[in-house]
């Protein structure tokens, strides 16, 4: 996710601590709707997993000490791992989170990336998995 244009382009002459405070205030200032969306969305999502008793960390990715391409919720549920990439309508996974989706399928756990339109099914699914870890949804994920 790149930085907000205009009154945050200076931000790489911040010391650290202040970048972060600022990229969010600028996020904020900017006004930018698709930003503004998926953040929304990430907290309906993380809300209903907290009410329905899984553990969720949201990673933040792109700092200078993590990793590009970890998925935005890291979640346990009922012992099954469940990574999410969020997007907004009409945002696209990049290749290296699509990468790391399919390693994290194919080592087991189930990595997705989840619009607002398919939240139903994700909640559907995260219930399916509360009454049996070995629950397998029927649209493909895991």
């Amino acid at each position: 996710m790149g930085y907000a244009v205009g009154k945050c382009s200076a931000l790489m002459g911040l010391p650290k601590r202040k970048r972060t405070e600022t990229i969010v205030s600028c996020y904020q200032g900017e006004g930018d709707a698709a930003l503004a969306g998926e953040k929304n969305f990430e907290n309906r999502i993380k809300k209903f997993l907290k009410d329905n008793g899984c553990w969720c960390l949201k990673y933040w990715g792109g700092g200078g000490f993590t990793k590009a391409g970890i998925p935005d919720l890291l979640i346990c549920c009922n012992g099954r791992f469940i990574a999410v990439e969020v997007k907004g309508r009409g945002g696209r996974a990049t290749e290296l989170q699509t990468y790391t989706l399919n390693q994290i399928n194919a080592a087991g756990g189930v990595g997705v990336v989840l619009y607002p339109e398919s939240f139903d099914e994700f909640k559907q699914y995260i219930k399916c998995i509360l009454d049996s870890p070995l629950c397998r949804p029927a649209w493909g994920w895991g």
